[in-house]
């Protein structure tokens, strides 16, 4: 008799044990789930702040660079004037590609020009002319990138008017006469601006 009390109470407390283990192992499994989640989620918000903070600081670098192309663009195309080799001061006009001269570093002697957009970019070649008498180079002497990434990546980036221009007029249509412009709008998404080009102006 007391053999079977004794191996009833042994099985009893067996049982209690690993329910009590089983409870425990739940218990772990739990916090672990619950340590992982909170984890994830930590990491999660850690990634977006990190995310917006880069795309923040992109646009401000690329508004920083469109802010001093546009200023280098506008300055030029006030200097305009005709080519070392006598050439019109406007050579090739589209809206995503300008060709000009200017006095660039105020030598006396005008430099040929070149903005384009290729691909995400904008890109500025410059050329300075050589020989006796002066010649134009047909490629570009040196070429950078003048804007890294364009906000206006597909749309138009040069716009041109003529001497009617009354701040609210639509631009000259496509393709358009070199002799009839007199100010060019310059669009790089983020940012605009519009010169008039002194060598050119007549009813001003």
């Amino acid at each position: 008799m007391a053999d079977t009390r004794n191996s009833s109470q042994f099985a009893i407390m067996k049982k209690n044990f690993n329910n009590l283990k089983g409870l425990t192992l739940i218990e772990l499994l739990v916090a672990i789930s619950i340590s992982l989640l909170v984890g994830i989620a930590v990491i999660n918000f850690g990634r977006d702040i990190f995310y917006q903070n880069y795309l923040v600081s992109k646009s401000l670098v690329s508004e920083n660079e469109a802010k001093s192309t546009l200023s280098r663009i506008v300055t030029e195309l006030r200097r305009a004037v005709p080519a070392g080799t006598g050439a019109y001061p406007l050579d090739t006009v589209s809206s995503t590609t300008l060709i000009f001269y200017s006095d660039t570093n105020g030598d006396g002697v005008s430099e040929r020009l070149h903005y384009w957009r290729d691909g995400l970019s904008l890109k500025r070649g410059l050329t300075s002319p050589s020989g006796s008498p002066y010649t134009y180079s047909p490629t570009d002497g040196s070429v950078g990138i003048a804007v890294n990434t364009l906000i206006n990546a597909t749309g138009t980036i040069f716009s041109y008017y003529d001497q009617n221009y009354d701040g609210s007029s639509s631009p000259l249509s496509l393709p358009v006469n070199v002799a009839s412009v007199r100010l060019i709008k310059i669009d790089l998404g983020n940012l605009s601006n519009q010169v008039m080009l002194r060598v050119l102006k007549d009813n001003y």
